[in-house]
């Protein structure tokens, strides 16, 4: 991917490009849509297998419920590969994880409906999602979608190696921590572990003054069942429906 500055035509049908976040394998910038005015975030993407795939996966699920909208697609005029897709200007859910942000028992039902919805579809042809996380969660509006689909991979196939961050490594299924073949329960896996997250405050396998380091969640998940959520407002249906998803 190039850095710097981009002429006004870097990206065709859209201008005014503001970076927003510099990643190993993409950038995202916020931009303005020529043909609508309308403000769009831009993943512009290395030109590699990781983004063939993602590219796949987005055109399979555009316009499914659940999922972020696709508004448009192609490569820049210097050859990367780029995903047009809505600014939802009150981000993600990865501020509701943490103690001062968790939401409300409603509201987490509704985000765990939505994701369930735009899961199914992924499952439907054969993918999985890999990330699911807080900050892979976008508020729209009234609802919730799911984006980033840069780890998106097929079922029965193991994890990337190396693929496991910070965030990720919080929502992480056993299997995919011990490098083992991923299946649609790893998936649901990871969404009640978001879930859990957003009615709590911390990640399931935190201790209440902080997480610990990546290793230290690992051996957590490995060595030690999931404890119910630590509040007397979640009803014991959803404690099960979460704890039966993260057994």
């Amino acid at each position: 991917m190039t850095g710097g500055q981009h002429g006004a035509d870097w990206v065709t049908g859209f201008h005014s490009l503001e970076e927003l976040y510099r990643g190993r394998t993409a950038v995202l910038y916020r931009a303005v849509r020529s043909s609508t005015g309308a403000h769009a975030v831009l993943k512009v993407m290395r030109d590699d297998e990781r983004s063939e795939r993602e590219i796949t996966a987005v055109r399979a699920l555009a316009g499914q419920p659940g999922v972020v909208t696709l508004l448009d697609l192609g490569r820049t005029t210097t050859g990367e590969w780029f995903l047009a897709m809505p600014h939802y200007p009150e981000g993600s859910y990865a501020a509701a994880a943490t103690p001062r942000g968790r939401l409300t028992v409603r509201e987490v039902a509704a985000v765990g409906r939505a994701v369930a919805a735009g899961l199914t579809s992924v499952h439907a042809r054969g993918l999985l999602h890999n990330d699911v996380t807080p900050g892979n969660i976008l508020r729209a509006g009234s609802g919730a979608v799911l984006t980033d689909f840069g780890s998106v991979g097929r079922v029965g196939e193991p994890p990337v190696p190396g693929e496991l961050r910070s965030e990720t490594t919080l929502h992480a299924p056993p299997e995919a921590l011990r490098g083992e073949p991923l299946s649609v329960a790893s998936d649901v896996y990871r969404l009640a572990s978001t879930l859990w997250a957003l009615l709590a405050g911390r990640a399931p396998f935190a201790v209440p003054e902080g997480a610990p380091g990546p290793e230290g969640y690992r051996d957590r998940v490995l060595s030690m069942p999931a404890h119910p959520v630590p509040d007397p407002d979640v009803p014991e249906r959803m404690q099960q429906v979460l704890l039966r998803a993260l057994a």
